[in-house]
């Protein structure tokens, strides 16, 4: 009967250990799922900023090239396949100057990439030569998400 105890006790504790594994591993491939998703996520902010900063350097150009006209319209940006098929784009609308201020020029830089949205509003003035970056505001961001 002793014996008997015994194994039935070896038993119960073999199954607590076994249990003991497997709410450890069930834990350990969540948090790897979690991992992941902030890696992705990360990756994810990091081209939508990316696609911000071409937009802010595009128009950089374009707001200079308007020096002598209009500028107005909105673009959308060429971007190469990859950052297209991953739902990447990028929009700029280069605001004609305001009356009595034909020494500003604001544009709107608008970018997705994988569901995510972010924008920005950058403000030039003319000064040393040419247009030069004066002030950049973030606008909206992660909207998609």
């Amino acid at each position: 009967m002793n014996r008997r105890r015994r194994n039935g006790f070896a038993t119960a504790t073999a199954m607590a250990v076994v249990a003991l594994a497997a709410v450890a591993l069930a834990s350990l491939a969540a948090l790897l799922v979690s991992d992941g998703r902030r890696t992705r996520d990360a990756l994810d902010d990091a081209q939508l900023r990316q696609l911000l900063l071409a937009g802010a350097d595009e128009a950089t150009r374009r707001v200079g090239a308007n020096d002598a006209g209009a500028a107005g319209g909105g673009t959308s940006l060429a971007l190469p396949s990859e950052l297209a098929a991953g739902g990447g784009s990028v929009r700029l609308t280069v605001d004609p100057p305001a009356v009595g201020e034909a020494d500003v020029r604001v544009a709107h830089v608008e970018a997705t990439y994988a569901g995510r949205r972010g924008g920005q509003v950058l403000r030039f003035r003319r000064g040393g030569g040419g247009w030069r970056l004066a002030d950049a505001e973030p606008v909206g961001g992660n909207a998609g998400r």
